[in-house]
């Protein structure tokens, strides 16, 4: 009598714990599944409306509704837990009732009773809608990348073209310029070569007459004329060359003024034009493109010569200075000026006011570019009846010591 009660107790408290387990178990919003060390489902409790939901499961093994790829991660873990009674976390993937296939996350944990492991309980959620929403991120992610590769190749494509299309035009105005100096270059090319006709005459009358040193005179006035011939000849060439070959460097930037009066100056004296020149000494040299930066300054002092057509007493004024971090040269004209109307629309590609055939209207719009290339700036100030101011802005590139800064005023 005294040996029943225990047992009586004992029954009691079991079907306490196992009423406690089924309540529980039966409010828990996922699946839960028990099975033996060997994978046998024992117990199984799906709540209505779980994606996971086998027929006639309890009896069969678990691995048979895990994919192949994750039966291995799955049979690791039940070993750790066999081995060190700890929980182990893992995801994988098993076939619905549909056939579709479904993510979960699941805990695994050891059923103990009396300190033997008797089974394994397994805790599965549901991941499937993240994962699917994962996929799509990463499809969108690869798509945006496809896209983003894309058209960063058909813009560097467009640039590549752009680029090539603006040294196309920059060159095609560089030789307009050529075109339009042409009558002045063939006179500054007829001095010398008039000079050097002369020079043979008179050599070959100092040779029958045997005065040799007067021969040599002329032949070493020849040779002058000869290289200032050259020397025309070469900065066309020069000039005329496609810029964008040309390495940028270090240069006095007056030089490259007096460069571009060698086209032009020509032109100056045979329309009567006087032009002053008042250039500041010790300037810093300027880190430029030189052909580039001349082709502005040649287009600049063209525009002075053709704004002066009708001016009584045509003067320009080239001058060159320091203001704080800017090397800066001004050219100015004293011809009819720039109207308010149009001052706006000067840097405009192909806006000109000069009649039809004696200009591109590409000329400041290209030079407005160069300038803005070498992080410059390029200004004017004009008023009818006044004439007209242009100035060009080129930084300095590196501090420079001892150099006086010299305002400029127009």
């Amino acid at each position: 009598m005294k040996t029943s009660a225990p047992s009586a107790t004992t029954d009691k408290t079991k079907s306490s714990l196992k009423a406690q387990w089924d309540a529980l178990v039966r409010n828990m919003a996922e699946p839960v599944i028990i099975i033996d060390p060997e994978g046998l489902i024992e117990y199984m409790h799906v709540p209505q409306g779980a994606n996971f939901n086998p027929v006639n499961a309890i009896g069969r093994n678990i691995y048979d509704f895990i994919f192949k790829k994750y039966r291995e991660t799955f049979q690791r873990c039940v070993q750790s837990v066999l081995d060190h009674r700890e929980l182990e976390y893992f995801e994988t993937q098993v076939a619905g009732s549909q056939g579709e296939t479904l993510y979960y996350k699941c805990c695994l944990g050891p059923v103990i009773d009396q300190e033997n492991i008797t089974g394994l309980i397994l805790l599965i959620k549901d991941i499937t809608d993240y994962k699917q929403a994962e996929q799509e991120i990463a499809q969108y992610r690869t798509s945006l990348e496809t896209m983003i590769h894309d058209r960063t190749v058909e813009l560097r494509i467009s640039n590549k073209e752009l680029k090539n299309a603006q040294m196309q035009l920059i060159q095609s105005a560089k030789l307009s310029s050529l075109g339009e100096m042409a009558n002045g270059v063939a006179h500054e090319l007829n001095n010398p070569l008039g000079i050097i006709s002369l020079a043979t005459e008179v050599c070959l009358e100092m040779l029958e007459e045997g005065d040799y040193q007067a021969v040599k005179i002329q032949l070493n006035n020849i040779l002058k004329q000869v290289q200032r011939g050259a020397q025309i000849i070469t900065h066309l060439r020069r000039f005329s060359k496609d810029s964008m070959k040309v390495n940028w460097e270090y240069i006095d930037l007056n030089s490259i003024i007096e460069n571009s009066f060698t086209l032009i100056s020509e032109q100056f004296k045979l329309r009567g034009i006087k032009v002053v020149k008042d250039f500041a000494e010790n300037l810093p040299k300027c880190y430029c493109n030189p052909l580039k930066l001349e082709q502005v300054f040649v287009n600049l002092l063209s525009n002075a010569r053709d704004a002066l057509e009708m001016t009584d007493a045509p003067k320009i004024v080239v001058k060159s200075g320091l203001e704080e971090q800017w090397l800066v040269i001004e050219v100015a004209d004293n011809g009819f000026g720039i109207g308010k109307k149009n001052i706006d629309k000067i840097f405009d590609p192909f806006y000109t006011t000069k009649e039809v055939g004696k200009g591109t209207g590409l000329g400041l719009s290209i030079s407005y570019g160069i300038v803005q290339e070498h992080k410059g700036k390029l200004e004017v100030q004009s008023e009818i009846g006044t004439g007209s101011v242009f100035k060009v802005f080129v930084p300095v590139v590196k501090p420079y010591v001892g150099i006086s800064q010299m305002p400029l005023t127009s």
